[in-house]
């Protein structure tokens, strides 16, 4: 079970997937081990990050339409359109390290 909010975003009601990084569009999570991805209508690229207070950001990933889960050590997490203009809908859930 997660202890850290989900980030959403293109859903119904919910902000739009930003095509630049914004704090909007970033989740910190300190000591995660696990993120479920659910995406969907359009590809996004993810950025995991490591360090509390000067976040060391890692090279981006592409991640196309997808259900699944991501199981590495981060400390935040952000996300953006791949292709600037497309509407990515975003669901992330980050988790503690079981």
């Amino acid at each position: 079970m997660s202890q850290y909010p989900s980030l959403e975003l293109g859903l119904p009601g919910r902000a739009a997937c930003p095509d630049a990084f914004s704090s909007a569009s970033t989740l910190l999570c300190p000591g995660a081990g696990k993120l479920r991805v659910q995406t969907s209508l359009a590809a996004v690229k993810l950025q995991f990050g490591s360090g509390i207070g000067g976040i060391e950001w890692e090279p981006e990933q592409p991640f196309y339409p997808t259900v699944g889960s991501v199981i590495r050590s981060f400390d935040a997490v952000r996300v953006r359109n791949l292709v600037a203009g497309q509407v990515a809908q975003v669901l992330l859930t980050p988790e503690t390290a079981e």
